[in-house]
C-alpha cells in the first residue's frame, strides 16, 4: 500500500538537518543585533577632504553614514541596539575612566530623538567639535577602546543578541607603533571574539595609503570578499556613497549555522564554518496582544496531573519503556546518551569521482563550507590545498557529518569550488550536499513526479 508523509512528518524530517541542526539550543529564537560604532577623532580624521559639493571630514562622513544605518535599523527591527564610542578626542566620558574616550551613545534601543540628535551633530561639525573635540586631543590606547566596547556589551549579555564593532580610522599603525601596546589590543580583540563579538574595520582616507596588513591583519579576521575594498581608500566623488553602501552591507550579518571540526585523518583536524545558501522565507508567527493596553502577552505552559490536578515539575516527569510487564524508567541524561552516536564534527571517509553525484540524490539546496582560522589557525591553507587537489583530479570528498550531539548522522558529498572574487585572489571553498536521498524519504516529489513509493 502506498502512502505519503503528512505535513507534520515532513517538517520533522526537514528539521532533522535544517537550520536548527547547528543551533546551540533547540529553541527558534529571534536574533537581534547590537552594533557599536567606534570612531577615531584624531586630528587627521578632522581634516577636510575636497569634494564636488564641498569639503567634508572623515568624521562627518561616518556620522552621516551612522544616521543612515540607524534609520534602517529602527524600521527593520525594534529590538536592535546601536552605540557610538569616540576616541582620541578632547573629552573623557566612559565608565572605566580611560582618557580620551567618550561614549556618545550607550548601546540602547533606537528612537527618533537619538537619530535626530546624531543627525544634528553630522550636519553641524562645529557643534560636534565644541562638544567632543575641543581642547587638546588625548591619545587613546586601542586596547582601552576595546575594553570600553566590551563594557557596553554587558548591557545586552543575552544569547539572542549578536555583537559587532564597526571601527573607523585612518591610522594603520595605532598606539604609536608600540608592539607591547598593540599586543594588548590583539589580546583584547581575542577576548571579544570569545564572547562572540566581531570587529569590522572601515579604513578611512589619510595622508598615506592604509596598509591593513601592518597591524589590523592580526587584530581582525579579514573577509576575502572585502579585502580589495578594505585596501582601497583613495578619495573619489562617490566616496561617501561607497562608505554608506559598505555599512549597509553589514546591516545583515553573515551568520553561520555552526562551526564544526573537520577530521582529515588521525590527529589532524581543521575548523570550518557552515552557511545556509538558500532558505525559505516563512511568515512570522502570530503574536497575542492584550486588548486594553495592546501589550505583548507572554504565554506560560504548565503540565497538570490527570489524577490530582496538581502542577507537575520537570523532576516529577519521566520517560519509561514497558518491558516484562513493568515500566523501566529512563532519565533525560540516559535518553541523550542513547541518541548520541559520536562527538559532533565532520570526518573524511574517502573520495569519489564527481560524476557519481547525481541530481536526484539530493532534494534541497547545498550548504556553503569555509575555513575557520580563528578556531584552528591555518585551516584555510589546508582547505585550499584539499580543494585544489580535488579539482585537479575531478574528485569529490565523502564525509560523515554530525552537526551536534543530538543530530542525525549524515553522509555528505563535499564538492570543491574556486570562488573568483579578485583576479589575484581565488579563495577555495566547498559546497556540502547532504544525503537527503530518495530512500531517506517515504515519498519524494520532484517536478510533480513521485519517484519513490514505500510498500507497507
Amino acid at each position: 500500500m502506498d502512502f505519503e508523509e503528512s505535513k507534520e512528518e515532513q517538517a520533522e524530517h526537514e528539521e532533522a538537518f535544517g537550520s536548527q541542526a547547528f543551533a546551540e539550543s533547540g529553541e527558534n529564537s529571534e536574533q537581534n543585533d547590537g552594533v557599536i560604532f567606534v570612531l577615531d577623532c584624531a586630528k587627521s580624521m578632522q581634516q577636510l577632504i575636497p569634494r564636488s559639493e564641498g569639503a567634508k571630514s572623515n568624521i562627518e562622513e561616518v556620522l552621516s553614514a551612522a544616521c543612515s544605518f540607524m534609520r534602517t535599523k529602527i524600521i527593520s527591527s525594534n529590538k536592535d541596539r546601536v552605540g557610538i564610542i569616540l576616541y582620541s578626542c578632547g573629552k573623557s566620558r566612559n565608565a572605566l575612566g580611560f582618557p580620551g574616550i567618550s561614549v556618545l551613545r550607550r548601546l540602547e534601543l533606537l528612537d527618533a530623538a537619538s537619530i535626530k540628535e546624531l543627525d544634528r551633530l553630522a550636519e553641524d561639525p562645529e557643534l560636534f567639535h565644541a562638544l567632543y573635540c575641543a581642547g587638546q586631543s588625548l591619545d587613546s590606547l586601542l586596547c582601552d577602546v576595546l575594553s570600553v566596547a566590551q563594557n557596553l556589551f554587558q548591557d545586552i549579555d543575552k544569547p539572542n543578541y549578536s555583537k559587532r564593532i564597526f571601527l573607523f580610522t585612518n591610522n594603520d599603525n595605532p598606539d604609536s607603533g608600540s608592539k607591547d601596546l598593540q599586543a594588548k589590543a590583539i589580546q583584547r580583540a581575542k577576548d571579544l571574539y570569545e564572547q562572540h563579538a566581531e570587529i569590522e574595520l572601515f579604513p578611512m582616507q589619510g595622508t598615506d595609503r592604509f596598509d591593513i596588513m601592518k597591524f589590523f591583519g592580526d587584530l581582525i579576521t579579514i573577509d576575502p570578499d572585502q579585502l580589495g575594498v578594505l585596501a582601497s581608500t583613495e578619495a573619489t566623488e562617490e566616496r561617501f556613497q561607497e562608505l554608506t553602501k559598505r555599512i549597509r552591507q553589514k546591516e545583515y550579518i553573515k551568520r553561520s549555522l555552526g562551526k564544526v571540526r573537520f577530521q582529515l585523518g588521525p590527529g589532524m583536524e581543521i575548523a570550518v564554518k557552515i552557511y545556509n545558501v538558500v532558505q525559505e522565507v516563512k511568515r512570522p508567527l502570530a503574536k497575542s496582544l492584550q486588548a486594553g493596553t495592546n501589550k505583548l502577552l507572554k504565554s506560560v505552559t504548565r503540565k497538570i496531573c490527570e489524577e490530582t490536578g496538581a502542577v507537575l515539575y520537570d523532576n516529577q516527569i519521566g520517560t519509561y519503556y514497558p518491558y516484562g510487564g513493568e515500566k523501566v524508567v529512563i532519565t533525560k541524561e540516559e535518553t541523550k546518551e542513547i541518541k548520541k552516536f559520536d562527538v559532533p564534527g565532520m570526518k573524511l571517509m574517502g573520495f569519489k569521482a564527481r560524476s557519481r553525484l547525481k541530481d536526484y540524490m539530493n532534494i534541497r539546496s547545498s550548504y556553503f563550507v569555509s575555513a575557520d582560522d580563528q578556531t584552528i589557525s591555518n585551516s584555510s591553507q589546508v582547505i585550499d590545498a584539499l580543494v585544489r587537489e580535488m579539482i585537479e583530479k575531478d574528485k569529490m570528498a565523502v564525509v560523515r557529518l554530525i552537526a551536534k550531539e543530538t543530530s542525525v548522522l549524515r553522509f555528505c558529498a563535499l564538492l570543491p569550488q574556486l570562488e573568483s572574487v579578485d583576479p589575484e585572489d581565488n579563495p577555495c571553498t566547498c559546497l556540502l550536499y547532504t544525503s537527503d536521498a530518495a530512500d531517506d524519504m517515504q515519498c519524494v516529489d520532484l517536478g510533480g513526479r513521485r519517484i519513490i513509493k514505500k510498500k507497507k
